[in-house]
């Protein structure tokens, strides 16, 4: 009987966690791929007081593992961190541009693929891309603008649009809803939903609010969303706005939700007026409750809707104009149902969960075999890029076991050693040789300590951070260490410490040998050490 393949792990980078298009992805992502086949974790890098809790929460609801450890750590501690943690994923997705990632993979010999997802073209023109296997734009500008960055590997720049769990949708709802906001029977429902960030330009929605309302007295606003977190004042400048046009009974801000799909069923019209957006995410949900839209011909919007058939169309910083193609829905209850319904048509064949999914699992798998077609890969292809001879490698599983043969990436001795990866860290230290993770323990637990030929040794624990003390005592011997506090050793562990010995410093100082020690309790509880050794490595992992 095979043993069950273990899944393909992703973990998402984020800069920060916000009430975003980039957030619900990963979230939809979490609920759609299969759980036997792909897992998904998230690591936000910053945050920031006042940023909203709601993302976070949500993805822990759908069973995604969120990091925040970073939320503490400075930058290059951060790097460290995800230069240790990266290191045990299958496949990278960083979004946001996230500054971090790219330090983290230079510290990394060998390190997963990696797929940045872009939201804006700023973020598709920023930052290197010579580690980039894929860039995934959300709309056609972004994905050119990535292809310029990727001269000679123009293809790898992709492009997969922002979906929607079209089941979110019941708009059996909106009796109820309509009536949790105070709405009558007899009024038009005009809404707008994001987060308030001024580049949405919601004074444009207030104003033509204002202007609407003076001739269309059945007509409410509603803005759903809360504050930007590095532009909070523009929140408080938008509510005094509505104030001084006379909107304050007829305009209700009801901050951030969790409920969008349930609110956009209480909606008659929805209205987007952005500039330098990427793909709009709430215009697809917009569709998705079959909602007749008005919005900018903005970047993605302008993929999203085809003006006068699924949305209407209006210049930029124009409040008069969005008033008047207002007016046209109120006085047009047929016109609303029909963009509403070609929009939803739209979403249902294009933006829909059953059809961005597949996109995602081929993206996925592409990079995958990728990976795995362009030669030997795992610890053992690491030591030959660092030097490593191939019969320096055969003698010690030869010193391991007598009766090796055959290439070495056949030999048993690999499969315990395909968890490791190798990289550096200065965390208080000048880049030294590292290795995390043996058979399971997460590399993010780990930190190493070393300087040059020395043994140091330090704990991988639960914590962020290992002393740099871990009571194994390390005494040295000449040229070796004896090694106290540990029992339990292997063969595998003797016969390559016993290879330390013989082979000199000289030779040495260029290969990296391994040996696993089996599991076993030491005196300070459940934790796993690591030692590190420069000729040597020795590795000791506990639950």
């Amino acid at each position: 009987m095979m043993a069950p393949v273990p899944p393909v792990r992703i973990l998402f980078i984020f800069g920060w966690l916000v009430v975003g298009g980039e957030e619900t992805e990963v979230r939809l992502l979490a609920r759609n791929l299969h759980p036997e086949r792909y897992k998904i974790d998230v690591i936000a890098c910053f945050h920031k007081p006042g940023m909203p809790s709601q993302t976070h929460e949500q993805l822990v609801a759908a069973g995604v593992n969120v990091d925040t450890t970073p939320y503490t750590l400075s930058f290059e501690d951060t790097v460290s961190y995800l230069a240790n943690k990266i290191a045990g994923y299958d496949v990278l997705v960083s979004c946001q541009n996230v500054a971090d990632i790219y330090p983290a993979l230079e510290r990394l010999h060998l390190h997963p693929p990696l797929i940045e997802h872009g939201g804006l073209v700023s973020e598709a023109l920023a930052g290197p891309k010579h580690f980039t296997s894929r860039y995934v734009g959300v709309c056609r500008s972004i994905r050119d603008a990535a292809a310029e960055k990727m001269p000679g590997r123009e293809d790898h720049a992709v492009e997969i649009p922002s979906m929607v769990d079209l089941t979110e949708f019941d708009p059996s709802q909106r009796e109820r809803m309509r009536r949790d906001l105070g709405i009558d029977q007899n009024e038009i429902l005009i809404g707008w939903v994001g987060r308030l960030d001024p580049k949405k330009n919601v004074e444009d929605f207030i104003e033509a609010a204002a202007l609407v309302r003076a001739k269309n007295p059945e007509a409410r606003f509603v803005i759903v969303g809360g504050p930007d977190a590095f532009l909070p004042d523009y929140a408080g400048e938008l509510k005094s706005l509505a104030a001084k046009r006379g909107l304050s009974s007829v305009l209700a801000f009801l901050g951030d939700r969790q409920d969008i799909p349930a609110l956009l069923s209480a909606f008659d019209i929805f209205v987007w007026l952005s500039r330098g957006e990427g793909m709009p995410h709430v215009i697809a949900e917009a569709g998705a409750a079959g909602l007749p839209v008005i919005a900018t011909p903005d970047n993605g919007a302008a993929q999203q809707i085809t003006n006068d058939i699924s949305g209407l169309f209006v210049p930029y910083n124009d409040p008069p104009c969005v008033a008047s193609a207002l007016r046209k829905l109120i006085d047009d209850s047929t016109l609303r149902d029909s963009l509403g319904g070609a929009l939803r048509q739209s979403v249902h064949d294009r933006y829909s969960a059953v059809a961005v999914v597949p996109q995602w699992e081929a993206l996925i798998e592409e990079v995958i075999l990728e990976r795995r077609s362009a030669g030997p890969t795992g610890i053992f292809q690491s030591f030959l890029q660092e030097a490593l001879s191939v019969p320096h490698i055969d003698y010690a599983l030869k010193m391991a076991d007598p009766t090796a043969s055959g290439s070495i990436s056949s030999h048993p001795l690999a499969t315990i050693l395909m968890r490791l990866k190798i990289t550096s860290s200065s965390n208080g230290f000048r880049y030294g040789p590292f290795v995390t993770a043996c058979d399971g323990i997460s590399s993010s637990r780990a930190r190493a300590i070393t300087t040059g030929p020395a043994l140091y040794r330090c704990c991988m624990r639960r914590d962020q951070h290992a002393p740099k003390s871990s009571g194994i005592s390390c005494t040295t011997v000449g040229r070796t260490k004896s090694i106290s506090g540990l029992r339990g050793l292997s063969s595998v562990s003797r016969s390559l410490l016993r290879l330390q010995r013989r082979l000199s410093l000289r030779r040495a100082m260029m290969c990296r040998f391994i040996a696993r020690l089996t599991r076993s309790r030491f005196s300070h509880g459940p934790e796993a050490m690591l030692l590190i050794s420069t000729p040597s490595l020795a590795v000791a992992a506990s639950n």
